[in-house]
């Protein structure tokens, strides 16, 4: 169970140029009605010059007799470009479906309980040496313990545009009550494919400090339709499953929309306060300490996205989530 999270924290477009196409012929000097036409280098085929006639001599147009010019007809290779609206999108879905798959592998059991593993430092991203510390005046809830995971990512797009994306959220974890923030709706979270199975989508607000069951965040830098006071960007966290925080964990299956900027920050937490987890086992399994009769019945969830991130092998030895883009906008 636990927590970790802070405030943390482009298109390039090729543009082609043709080359410059010059359209030949110099003023030819000649007799009354005869002009030499003048050559010209890089243009499409020259045109005869004028010639230029004596007193009371008639004007030759392009030289009534004269040589056209040759030239060599100028060619141009426009450059490729990236961008646009499409593009933005499938650039958005690549880099946050990349990044957004957050991990909790269990360790051995804890001796106190059958449906509890023990999730040291060492099994965080990276990987820490040294004991667990507890939340603290000097250690934050939200970075105390293991972190799990804790990755930041600049989005690519067009720098300060607003984009809406729409996500399903997949996963086996352990529920996390917040506070400060704003429940979503379970019909919020029923947008196929989806199948609405425990909506744990929180917008802003912090976890609440009270128990140590791990916490699940996704954040951005901008923007920020609902802050949580005194720090900066948006916050959302993804397990706030309405169950009694117990030795259980608990399938999730949801469709959520919100907001990124193209250039903004995003960051992907998963922090376990007390390096302490609730194992992948369902409700109806039984509590016992190991070897005591007790039973774990693993989760198994059906029709998992796989993404860039890689697929989840089930039933999978501890909690995750993963993070599937369904559209952008």
């Amino acid at each position: 169970m636990r927590r970790a999270l802070l405030v943390p924290i482009a298109l390039a477009a090729l543009v082609g140029c043709g080359a410059e196409v010059t359209q030949g012929g110099g003023k030819g000097t000649g007799g009354k009605d005869m002009g030499t036409g003048g050559a010209s280098t890089g243009g499409v085929t020259g045109s005869g010059g004028e010639g230029v006639g004596g007193a009371g001599g008639n004007v030759g147009l392009g030289g009534m007799n004269g040589t056209a010019g040759n030239g060599a007809a100028g060619s141009g290779m426009g450059g490729s470009g990236t961008g646009g609206a499409g593009d933005d999108a499938t650039q958005i879905k690549q880099d946050l479906e990349a990044a957004a798959k957050w991990l909790l592998p269990c360790g051995t059991d804890q001796s106190y309980s059958l449906l509890v593993c023990q999730n040291p430092p060492s099994n965080g991203t990276p990987p820490k040496t040294g004991n667990c510390q507890a939340p603290s005046n000097t250690v934050p809830y939200l970075t105390a313990g293991t972190i799990n995971l804790d990755k930041t990512i600049t989005l690519r797009g067009t720098p300060g545009k607003t984009y809406t994306v729409t996500a399903r959220v997949q996963g086996i974890v352990e529920p996390k009550h917040y506070m400060n923030g704003v429940a979503t709706a379970a019909t919020t979270c029923a947008g196929a494919p989806a199948v609405n199975t425990n909506c744990g989508w929180y917008v802003g607000g912090a976890p609440n400090q009270s128990g140590n069951y791990n916490v699940y965040m996704l954040w951005v830098s901008a923007p920020s339709p609902t802050p949580t006071t005194g720090l900066q960007g948006q916050y959302f966290f993804l397990n706030n499953i309405n169950k009694t925080e117990a030795h259980f964990s608990y399938p999730i299956d949801y469709t959520v929309t919100f907001q990124v900027n193209g250039g903004a920050m995003v960051r992907f937490l998963a922090d376990d306060s007390n390096c302490s987890a609730i194992k992948n086992c369902a409700v109806g399994s039984i509590d016992t300490v190991p070897g005591g009769g007790g039973v774990c019945n693993p989760i198994t969830l059906p029709n998992m996205v796989t993404t860039a991130a890689g697929a989840v092998t089930q039933p999978y030895n501890g909690q995750f989530i993963v993070l599937s883009v369904l559209d952008v906008k």
